[in-house]
């Protein structure tokens, strides 16, 4: 079954006023090193390039959302901001069925160092209607070197009985998004720069 845009806003109105899944002393544990007890802890990494202009198409990638595989996941509202406090969902396309996961928006981050390193994205934390609880970090960090990195860091658990049910097959899907995220981002960036070319 496909969600309609009238059903996904909602139930994005509906669980804006909704608390977090996980405990609030948790809130912001994705941007740390330590995995909360009881959570499984993710980390997948990647250079997109070099240079200030990658750096700038990989922060307006993110600012698009253009890390989730469109094959399979949306964002709803598609051109809503990442502002901390706001409700998106997460629909991931699966089993023929739309999987809507509900998150608020719990940190952004810009921050520059006087080295010239740079770090800019944001994190999000699970609402009641999500699959899962715990939270997830995606962050573009420019190092010393000029160097991009794409970088995503999460603490999660199962939470629907269907997914708990089938955890290795939740599991897979995980490894399947890191791996075709990193690929969303390296095609979005390469779309942006070959652009940025073109109109030259």
């Amino acid at each position: 079954m496909r969600s309609t845009a009238d059903s996904l806003e909602k139930t994005r109105t509906r669980q804006s006023t909704l608390p977090f899944t996980y405990p609030y002393d948790l809130i912001g544990g994705a941007d740390r090193l330590e995995t909360p007890r009881g959570y499984r802890r993710t980390h997948f990494r990647t250079q997109l390039g070099v240079g200030e202009d990658v750096r700038r198409s990989a922060c307006r990638a993110l600012d698009c959302w253009e890390q989730f595989p469109s094959k399979w996941i949306s964002v709803h509202p598609q051109n809503g901001p990442a502002t901390i406090g706001s409700t998106i969902l997460i629909v991931a396309r699966a089993f023929g069925i739309d999987w809507v996961n509900p998150c608020r928006i719990i940190a952004h981050f810009n921050s520059h160092d006087s080295e010239g390193g740079s770090r800019y994205g944001y994190a999000f934390g699970t609402l009641p209607g999500h699959m899962a609880s715990g939270e997830e970090r995606f962050m573009i960090e420019f190092d010393t070197a000029g160097r991009v990195w794409y970088d995503v860091r999460a603490f999660s658990k199962f939470r629907h009985p269907l997914v708990r049910l089938v955890t290795p097959v939740a599991k897979s899907m995980q490894s399947r998004f890191a791996r075709e995220s990193i690929e969303a981002m390296r095609q979005a960036v390469a779309k942006e720069l070959s652009s940025c070319k073109s109109s030259s």
